[in-house]
């Protein structure tokens, strides 16, 4: 009896002073990780301010991808808020207090299996390479939480960082993956009306055509907005030659024009016309890198349908949707053409 007692006496010892112990650890919290994500901040942005995009990357919503959602009506920007309920999240809620371009503000709140709210936090920095994203949290822990983490020998940074970590990993590679979905369509033989357009040349690498053309078209908007001319048109670029053995190009980019306008002697900026008549029209949604593809399978097309190329004229591309558009070049629109000869008769 009176080792029972004793037993006794040291199990309540022991709790007073495990009780003790657990008091004395600090009350508040706060998690930070971070990550340089090279995507435009717009996309960024809207992945993290939008709710119904964390389903792409959430690190929780991956564990339980059968739990319950609801979002608000719109479900971003501030008041935004999103609810879940499953057997492995349990139940909770997340609210937008702030929303801006560079930081946000959200609190999120866990009603199963224990009731708890903290801070969250993000802040967007342009980097050189990229966009620099940290996300945090704050909070206050209750005796019941510290007792729990001592007895798992983790602080809530051990607890909540590997989450954050896997969190800004998928968000990383959601927004890549975002950005390289692409499409080829092929509208087929189409009539191309033609006309007259002002227009400037350069040679250059095939691998760096892209980034010509968008400097060259600069030059020519450049040139138009100063001289008071109106496009009459969407630009294109045309492919004057090119040369894979050499892995060279040369390409002319040209904002059609009403008229034929003659330019001073000297002048970089050339008056162009594109005959009208039959082409092959191939049209690619995406990223300007896929168009080498976009074009070898627009060719593949024309020699299956045994339509013959019509070397006497350049092919073309029209950009319909571009980086001004839109930051995410999935959205990117660019129609290509390839002069055919017009059939026998």
């Amino acid at each position: 009896m009176k080792i029972l007692k004793y037993l006794l006496f040291l199990l309540l010892i022991s709790i007073i002073g495990f009780s003790l112990y657990v008091t004395t650890k600090p009350d508040h919290y706060e998690v930070k990780r971070e990550r340089l994500i090279s995507a435009p901040h717009s996309m960024i942005y809207e992945y993290i301010d939008d709710y119904r995009k964390w389903s792409d990357w959430s690190p929780w919503q991956e564990q339980d991808t059968l739990a319950a959602l609801t979002y608000s009506t719109p479900s971003s920007g501030t008041n935004a808020y999103y609810t879940w309920k499953g057997e492995t999240l349990g139940e909770g809620k997340m609210t937008t207090e702030y929303s801006a371009a560079d930081s946000l503000m959200q609190k999120i709140e866990f009603i199963k299996p224990y009731e708890s709210k903290a801070d969250v936090t993000w802040k967007l920095d342009r980097k050189k390479l990229g966009v620099m994203v940290t996300w945090g949290m704050a909070g206050e822990l209750g005796f019941m939480e510290k007792a729990y983490m001592i007895m798992q020998g983790k602080d809530m940074d051990a607890l909540i960082g590997p989450d954050y970590e896997r969190g800004l990993l998928n968000l990383d590679n959601a927004l890549h993956d975002e950005m390289e979905r692409y499409t080829i369509t092929f509208p087929g033989l189409t009539e191309y009306g033609g006309g007259f357009s002002l227009f400037q040349s350069a040679s250059c690498r095939i691998p760096d055509a892209n980034k010509h053309i968008a400097k060259l078209l600069e030059e020519v908007g450049s040139y138009l907005e100063r001289e008071g001319i109106a496009a009459a048109g969407t630009p294109f670029a045309a492919i004057e030659k090119w040369d894979e053995e050499n892995n060279t190009t040369m390409i002319s980019a040209h904002y059609p024009v009403r008229d034929r306008i003659l330019t001073p002697s000297g002048s970089t900026i050339l008056s162009g016309y594109t005959a009208p008549g039959p082409y092959y029209k191939a049209i690619l949604k995406g990223d300007h890198e896929n168009l080498k593809e976009a074009y070898e399978k627009a060719r593949f097309n024309m020699e299956k349908q045994e339509l013959m190329p019509d070397d006497l004229k350049v092919p073309f591309q029209v950009m319909v949707k571009g980086p001004k558009d839109s930051d995410n070049p999935a959205d990117w629109i660019t129609e290509i053409y390839l002069p055919v000869l017009e059939p026998q008769s």
